[in-house]
C-alpha cells in the first residue's frame, strides 16, 4: 500500500496574471494523478476560497483527492488561515497522509507544528520554500526592508520544527546547514528541476525585447532600462528595428516611466501589463532579467524559453541552470548596464545566431527543466523520509 502524501495552501484568492507556486503545484497534482510509476498516493488540502479560485483558474481538474477545510465564515477573514493551519493537521491525520508538503509557508504554521505535537503518529509536515531573498536576508546580505513576510519567516523557522525543507535555491540550503538557522534537525533537499505551466508554441517572431516582473527593488527594472538607454546611445540602429516591451506593476512604475521620459526613450520601450504572457512570449525573440538575487526557478523565464526566446540575464543564483552562456543567450560578465546592452547589441546583430538559440531554449524547456524530471525529484525528496535510515 502506498504511502499518502498531501499538498496544502490556504488563504489563496484571485490568480489572475500571478501566482506562480500555486500554479506550479496544482500542476503537480494533476500531473502526478498520471504518473504510472508514482511511489504515492498524493492529496490536496485546500479551504473552500482557495479552491474555488484554482477551480475558476481552469487549472484544477482532478477533485477526488481534494480534501476541503470548512469554510470557518463566522470568523473575519483575516483570522481565518489560523483555524485552516490547525484543522489541516487533523484533517490529514483522519484521512491517513503520513506526509503534508505546505507549498505556501506562512507565520500560522507555528501553530500547525504545535498542535500536530499532540497527535500520535502524527503527519510529518514539509514546508516548499519559494523566496529567493530568504537566505541573503539569514546572511546580512539583504539588502531591502525586509519588514513583512521576510522577518515572520525567518522567525517561523528557527522557532518551530519542521520536518524537512524543499528549497528551490541551494544557498538556503547551505545556509541552513552552515549556520543552524532552521530548528531541529530537518532534512533539507535543493530542487534541481523546474517545470513550465504552460508550453508555448512559437509563433511568427518579431524584432521585439521583453522584460516580464514585478515592478520592484528585487527586479531592478531600472537596471534593464539603463541598459537599453546604453543600447540607444551606443547601437542606435538596434533601437531603430527593435522594440522593447516592459510587462509588469509596482512601486517603482513611476521612477522608471519617469527615466523613460527624461532619456526620450517613448518610442523605443512601452511599459504595459498583461494577465498572459501567451501571445507575447510567442513573438518576442528575446528576453531579460535584470532580477539581483536569483532567477531560477523564474517561470516567467522558463515559458518564455518554451515559446523559444533566448535569454539575456545577471549571472546570480543558479541561473546557470537555464541560461547556457552562448548557448541559448548570455550571463553578464561584468554587472553592469552596459554589459547588457552590450550583450543585447550582440544578440540582435546576428539573425543565423537568433535562431540557434531559439532552439537551444526549446530544448532545455523540453527535455530538461520538465515535469518528468520535476516530478521525480520532489517525490525522491518525499520518499527520503520513509527509507529504513534517513539521512539525518
Amino acid at each position: 500500500m502506498k504511502k499518502r502524501v498531501a499538498l496544502v495552501a490556504f488563504g489563496i484568492s484571485s490568480l489572475a496574471g500571478g501566482g506562480g507556486a500555486e500554479r506550479q503545484f496544482t500542476d503537480t497534482y494533476e500531473y502526478y494523478q498520471k504518473k504510472t510509476d508514482r511511489k504515492f498516493d498524493l492529496y490536496y488540502i485546500l479551504d473552500p476560497q482557495s479552491y474555488e479560485a484554482l477551480t475558476q483558474l481552469g487549472i484544477l481538474h482532478f477533485k477526488e483527492n481534494v480534501i476541503l477545510l470548512k469554510k470557518h465564515s463566522f470568523i473575519p477573514r483575516k483570522f481565518r488561515s489560523f483555524f485552516w493551519s490547525i484543522e489541516f493537521i487533523f484533517k490529514a491525520k483522519k484521512r491517513g497522509i503520513h506526509l503534508v508538503h505546505a507549498y505556501l509557508p506562512s507565520i500560522t504554521y507555528g501553530l500547525s507544528i504545535l498542535f500536530s505535537r499532540l497527535i500520535p503518529k502524527r503527519p510529518l509536515i514539509t514546508v516548499n520554500i519559494n523566496d529567493c531573498t530568504l537566505a541573503h536576508a539569514y546572511t546580512s546580505a539583504y539588502t531591502f526592508d525586509s519588514a513583512g513576510n521576510t522577518k515572520k519567516t525567518i522567525f517561523l523557522y528557527r522557532n518551530f520544527s519542521f520536518d524537512g525543507y524543499f528549497s528551490w535555491y541551494t544557498l538556503f540550503t547551505e545556509v541552513a546547514q552552515k549556520h543552524n538557522v532552521v530548528k531541529g534537525n530537518p532534512i533539507i533537499k535543493s530542487a534541481k528541476y523546474c517545470f513550465a505551466n504552460q508550453i508555448y508554441k512559437p509563433g511568427n517572431k518579431q524584432n521585439l525585447i521583453v522584460y516580464a516582473g514585478r515592478l520592484v527593488e528585487q527586479k531592478d527594472p531600472i537596471f534593464f532600462i539603463q541598459a537599453i538607454l546604453h543600447l540607444y546611445k551606443q547601437y542606435p540602429e538596434v533601437t531603430k528595428e527593435w522594440k522593447v516591451k516592459m510587462f509588469g506593476k509596482g512601486p517603482l512604475y513611476n521612477a522608471l516611466t519617469d527615466f523613460i521620459e527624461q532619456n526620450n526613450l517613448q518610442q523605443i520601450v512601452e511599459v504595459t501589463s498583461t494577465d498572459n504572457m501567451l501571445e507575447v512570449f510567442s513573438k518576442s525573440k528575446l528576453f531579460i532579467s535584470s532580477q539581483l538575487y536569483e532567477n531560477f526557478t523564474s517561470l516567467s523565464m522558463l515559458e518564455a524559453m518554451s515559446a523559444g526566446n533566448a535569454i539575456i540575464a545577471r549571472n546570480v543564483g543558479q541561473t546557470d541552470y537555464f541560461v547556457k552562456d552562448g548557448q541559448n543567450g548570455y550571463l553578464l560578465t561584468k554587472d553592469t548596464p552596459e554589459n547588457m546592452g552590450d550583450l543585447i547589441y550582440q544578440y540582435t546583430s546576428q539573425p543565423k545566431l537568433q535562431q540557434e538559440m531559439q532552439d537551444r531554449s526549446l530544448y532545455i524547456a523540453n527535455e530538461v527543466h520538465n515535469v518528468h524530471n520535476f516530478l521525480n525529484d520532489i517525490e525522491d525528496f518525499w520518499n527520503t523520509f520513509f527509507l529504513p535510515e534517513k539521512p539525518y
